[in-house]
């Protein structure tokens, strides 16, 4: 928290970040893109927002930062999404096609090597980093495109490559490949982030890379590889760091094993499907080949109502999810931590990987598709209650538990408040939260909610809004400062 802390603070994304995110399929065109949102809209799925990949570019490998012959109306698709409360998301990576506007402006600002025949910029110039970042809040964040995915910053995951420029590689700046290889991810999300800023519109982003003191910039890390498991135990220990790591969808064996992605990323800090590899959601049909060719499964309308439900439960979760991240940035508190980051003497919960904390008083425990129906659980002592069904359990030991594959292992502290939702399909600059307040066990409890216009940086002068939600010994709930509230509206 400390070291959070020293870094600036955790990032303080914008509400709708912390909603239901989708990537669409790799082929996709502006008529493709706009059918998949229509579709959202008419199923009654939250998405709040879009992502789009590599064919937007007219050249992608490397970049030319410019909308390709696929989306030729592209500004009219933007526009219609965000009338829609789409928020759109844009690949990309740092490798500059001569074809890219700004290429020729680049030529003395970066290294000696190129990479898939396009430059490497050397943003720790201040020149490359204005002109890379000019381009991007002229030409996008200010028509309409609410952030990016930053591709391809990281040389390589556990498989070795080849591809990216050498160590040797010499920048003007100084640098060598090796140090732009450790420095590059961070860069990259200080400038694009400065892009947003300059505009006073916040983002959140992906990236592929991060690096020490990145707690503060807007970006989830994320990977090419697909085991559930390593995704659960990377943004468990990502939490160590102050990083936050999405856990997304991107590879389903069976309908099992979505609905136990999608309850994993339902609890985690951006909740996220990577469709790119298939045109039809995966609700519809998890096999590639057979979603390719357009053939639903039989078991449809049941995989798309239960993915329907765990949106929902995201959605109804976000108030509480924006305050823990108010906390880290305030704080320096991940909202998605390690067991052991809550409690640091508590001997048992020094090896578990496999659940975490989200937000204060949630304690999550994920099932992957080789689990079954069943898992072991560690409980910290005290008591705790079951987030669904209110079950009691006595803490300060180990149990199995059982879950259908739509059902999730959540638990809850005595005393714990849990502010929660009622579900809208997408968060707009207008939505009011009607709010339904859960409480657990018999102790006093308290649990504060940030309130402020939830998309620009007027809180760093006008500060937040705080909503005090109290329980008593007697069972009562008491809401100060809530009467006067213009985001949420309570019902006791």
């Amino acid at each position: 928290m400390r070291y959070n802390l020293f870094s600036g603070g955790g990032c303080l994304p914008p509400m709708w970040g912390l909603g239901m995110w989708y990537r669409v399929y790799g082929g996709s065109d502006e008529n493709h893109v706009k059918k998949l949102a229509k579709g959202f809209r008419e199923d009654k799925m939250p998405v709040d927002v879009i992502g789009i990949e590599p064919g937007w570019h007219s050249h992608s490998y490397s970049c030319t930062y410019e909308w390709g012959y696929l989306f030729p109306n592209h500004q009219e698709m933007v526009d219609t999404l965000n009338q829609d409360g789409y928020h759109v998301n844009l690949w990309e990576h740092i490798f500059v096609y001569p074809a890219a506007p700004f290429y020729e402006k680049l030529l003395d600002y970066s290294g000696d090597y190129e990479v898939w025949n396009g430059l490497v910029p050397d943003f720790a110039t201040e020149e490359a980093r204005n002109i890379f970042a000019g381009w991007h809040e002229e030409q996008f964040v200010q028509n309409g495109i609410a952030g990016f995915k930053l591709d391809e910053c990281d040389n390589s995951d556990f498989n070795p490559s080849n591809w990216s420029f050498p160590d040797s590689t010499k920048f003007p700046s100084g640098m060598d490949g090796e140090q732009m290889h450790n420095a590059v991810g961070v860069l990259y999300q200080e400038l694009i982030f400065h892009a947003f800023k300059n505009r006073g519109i916040r983002t959140l982003s992906s990236v592929r890379s991060s690096g020490a003191l990145a707690a503060p910039l807007p970006f989830v890390l994320y990977s090419d590889l697909y085991g559930h498991r390593e995704f659960i135990r990377g943004m468990v220990t990502a939490s160590f760091s102050g990083m936050l790591w999405a856990p997304e969808v991107r590879d389903c064996a069976s309908g099992e094993d979505l609905l136990r992605r999608v309850e994993t990323i339902v609890f985690s800090p951006q909740a996220l499907l990577n469709c790119w590899r298939i045109p039809n959601p995966p609700w519809e049909q998890v096999c590639i080949e057979k979603n390719l060719q357009n053939e639903a499964m039989e078991e449809r309308a049941f995989y798309m109502d239960a993915c329907r439900k765990l949106f929902e439960l995201r959605m109804s979760l976000l108030p509480y999810l924006y305050s823990a991240f108010v906390e880290y940035h305030e704080l320096g508190i991940p909202p998605v931590r390690a067991m052991v980051i809550e409690d640091p003497e508590d001997y048992e919960a020094r090896g578990i990987d496999d659940q975490y904390f989200f937000g204060r008083d949630l304690l999550v425990c994920p099932l992957t598709l080789e689990d079954g129906d069943s898992r072991e659980v560690y409980l910290p002592a005290g008591l705790w209650y079951g987030f669904f069904d209110g079950q009691p359990y006595e803490g300060g030991r180990r149990f199995s538990v059982q879950a259908k594959e739509e059902e999730i292992p959540v638990f809850v502290r005595d005393g714990a408040i849990v502010p929660m939702a009622e579900p809208v399909l997408c968060v707009r600059e207008d939505t009011v939260f009607e709010m339904t307040i859960r409480s657990y066990g018999r102790k006093e409890g308290a649990y504060t909610l940030y309130e402020d216009d939830f998309t620009s940086f007027q809180y760093e002068n006008e500060g937040m809004k705080e909503i005090e939600i109290r329980r008593g010994g007697d069972g009562k709930i008491e809401i100060v400062g809530g009467e006067n509230s213009l985001r949420y509206r309570f019902r006791i």
